[in-house]
């Protein structure tokens, strides 16, 4: 096998995390995704705002394009619902 050159050798992380935030109680439901590479956290979106956020330079160019994408948002923003709320049903009815 070819010597592998160091520059390529290393370990690159790429990681999404999503959550549900609910205040105060079920009355009001948040979902954020949060897009992390190499530790750093590129952009986010909060279903509060909307729209993704960059938190640097590069997030900001990747948060302009898939803003621009209207079926990509609409998926995006119906995450609270498809994510959030329908687990929500899922814990209440077996809690029940």
């Amino acid at each position: 096998p070819p010597d592998l050159c160091p520059a390529h050798t290393g370990l690159f992380q790429e990681m999404v995390k999503s959550g549900c935030h609910f205040i105060n109680g079920t009355e009001q439901v948040r979902f954020v995704q949060r897009n992390i590479y190499k530790r750093e956290q590129l952009l986010h979106l909060g279903s509060d705002v909307g729209l993704y956020v960059g938190d640097t330079s590069f997030g900001e160019k990747v948060a302009r394009h898939w803003n621009s994408d209207p079926e990509w948002m609409e998926y995006r923003r119906a995450a609270v619902d498809s994510h959030c709320r329908r687990r929500l049903t899922y814990t209440c009815q077996v809690e029940n």
